[in-house]
């Protein structure tokens, strides 16, 4: 089976969007330093808004193959093997694999797929490695 790979970077696809995230993102750390009358609060906070948006901001790139699913960014890399793999959830243009069961209020260590150009090319691969290793195994 081929690899299915392919990139996803939220921030060069929707150009005014990100530049409506950064004026907001900018505007909450200028009144930040009006209110504190301090530097430090509003770097500190847009860090931390920046640091949550990463995301968004940096390119991601997912690899689909026949020991598991991969997702790599700049200075990290996430891997799941499908034996590990106990929840598959799928949405508009993203599906999500869990080692885990869907609970409330728990920590999920799964890896959110955004597929925006080719979601049914990710589930068919998904579905056809899926029933792949299953046949292995039985």
């Amino acid at each position: 089976m081929e690899p299915l790979t392919w990139r996803v970077h939220p921030a060069a696809r929707y150009p005014a969007r990100t530049a409506l995230l950064i004026l907001i993102i900018s505007m909450i750390g200028g009144a930040i330093a009006q209110i504190t009358g301090s530097l430090l609060y509003p770097a500190i906070a847009m860090a931390v808004f920046l640091g949550s948006l990463v995301p968004y901001f940096i390119p991601t790139v997912y690899t689909i193959d026949i020991t598991g699913v991969t997702q790599r960014r700049p200075g990290r890399v996430r891997h799941l093997e499908w034996n590990e793999i106990r929840h598959i959830s799928t949405g508009k243009n993203r599906v999500y694999l869990s080692p885990v069961p869907p609970r409330i209020f728990r920590r999920d260590p799964g890896l959110l797929l955004l597929c925006p150009d080719n979601y049914l090319a990710v589930v068919d691969t998904i579905e056809k490695v899926r029933s792949h290793q299953q046949m292995q195994n039985t």
